[in-house]
């Protein structure tokens, strides 16, 4: 039995776009992308969507197919390329971050054409597109994106651990008997940090100031439709703004940051059936490929970026490879640390070989405990970004953190040569 693990990180700039594909017994595959957006470089992402289309159905004028698309938040370095994946391919299964019906309306509040993408004005977001369905807030729900999608499932992520996987059927005699689980795709978001807490608070917030402004007899927020968030928009505008200040006063954190702390959790690894088929009956060949940062551990300040082709094998199914998508998660916070440590479990979390680093390497979302869980030969530690835009990720602080800890740090940026490939090859007998 062979399986092959193909991953990309494609250089958009500070914007996310990742795909795997898993490939089994003779045609079969899985692809899952997680996220596609960028604010810089986006000009790139239609030649990677185009690329990868080319990779998975190379001979045949039909879409290739997306098993699985994972959008960890809605911020647009992550989501505005969502429109071109969605009309280049097939998508069977979407998971979107949840969110409640006010969560949406202040979401939409926040985004500076969100008032386009209420009435369908937005020409950048076609109707077809994910996002614009999300954005208008209020008739957004599952069958309303079902129905504007079309024949694709929608699922909200929760703090409960969700699992696809990639199976076939075990076939001893050509006779197709019970599913056999080889790649394992778990999904989840993280709510046991105090920013949870401080969302509740902005979400009263947002409601108390919208009744004061609008008076006792206003419309419920909840029953709100698009036109009537429209209609008022003006209004809703100033009293989220006033809300955002108060809130930073009394919290000292941004508003909107506080919707990407339950930023959808991915992790990508070999399943049971897999790793419990022979573990030392098996050879694992990976080979990973792209820039890394090299670090002088007497002068910390001096680095610099070379290229690298890393290749090792093993006759271990243990060293098969995992990938762990973190999207904007605040991973700074000891309770969601523990929380995604929980829901991993140890044995995930030893697997796993390649880690994206949270918030394009932001001081605000990782810490040295965050980094402790990964302590091990050769994890390489991939991070989107663009160091010329405006926040200049990745912030020093958690280059020194990953070169302390003696993990990889691997920028993905908008250079065309910082794409980040790697292949694992599996092999049983």
């Amino acid at each position: 039995m062979k399986i092959s693990v193909e991953r990309y990180h494609y250089p958009i700039g500070q914007g996310t776009f990742s795909a795997q594909i898993i490939r089994g017994l003779g045609d079969s595959k899985y692809v899952c992308v997680y996220d596609c957006g960028s604010v810089s470089g986006a000009d790139g992402i239609p030649v990677y969507v185009d690329g990868l289309c080319k990779k998975l159905n190379p001979n045949s004028k039909d879409k290739a197919k997306i098993d699985l698309l994972v959008i960890s938040h809605l911020d647009r370095d992550h989501v505005n390329g969502v429109s071109k994946l969605i009309e280049s391919f097939d998508v069977k299964k979407i998971v979107i971050p949840y969110m409640s019906k006010i969560e949406k309306i202040m979401l939409a509040l926040d985004s500076p054409s969100g008032r386009r993408m209420l009435e369908g004005r937005d020409p950048l977001t076609p109707r077809s597109s994910l996002v614009n369905a999300i954005n208008r807030a209020g008739d957004y729900d599952i069958q309303f994106l079902e129905e504007e999608l079309g024949d694709v499932e929608i699922v909200e992520s929760s703090r409960d651990i969700s699992t696809e996987y990639f199976d076939i059927n075990k076939d001893t005699s050509k006779v197709k008997r019970w599913p056999y689980k080889l790649w394992e795709f778990l999904h989840f978001s993280l709510y046991a940090g105090e920013e949870e807490s401080v969302k509740d608070g902005f979400v009263e917030e947002f409601k108390n100031s919208y009744r004061v402004e609008f008076g006792r007899n206003c419309k419920d927020l909840n029953k709100m439709t698009a036109s009537d968030l429209s209609n008022d928009w003006i209004k809703l505008k100033k009293v989220y703004a006033k809300t955002c200040e108060r809130m930073k006063e009394a919290h000292g954190v941004n508003c909107k940051d506080i919707f990407n702390s339950s930023s959808v959790i991915l992790y990508s690894g070999p399943a049971d059936n897999l790793t419990g088929s022979g573990e030392n009956y098996c050879r694992v060949h990976r080979v990973s490929k792209g820039r890394q940062i090299i670090v002088d551990y007497k002068n910390l300040d001096e680095h610099y970026r070379e290229s690298f082709y890393y290749r090792i094998e093993n006759d271990n199914s243990k060293y098969i490879g995992g990938w762990l998508g973190t999207g904007d998660a605040r991973l700074k916070d000891p309770l969601n640390i523990d929380e995604l440590r929980v829901n991993l479990g140890q044995e995930r979390i030893n697997r796993i070989r390649v880690l994206t680093v949270p918030h394009h390497g932001s001081e605000n979302n990782s810490n040295d405990k965050f980094y402790n869980i990964f302590s091990r030969t050769r994890v390489e530690c991939v991070v989107h970004s663009d160091p010329g835009y405006t926040f200049h990720h990745p912030h020093t602080e958690i280059e020194e953190l990953i070169a302390k800890k003696g993990l990889v740090e691997v920028p993905v940026t908008k250079e065309p040569e910082s794409c980040y490939k790697e292949r694992l090859l599996y092999r049983y007998w």
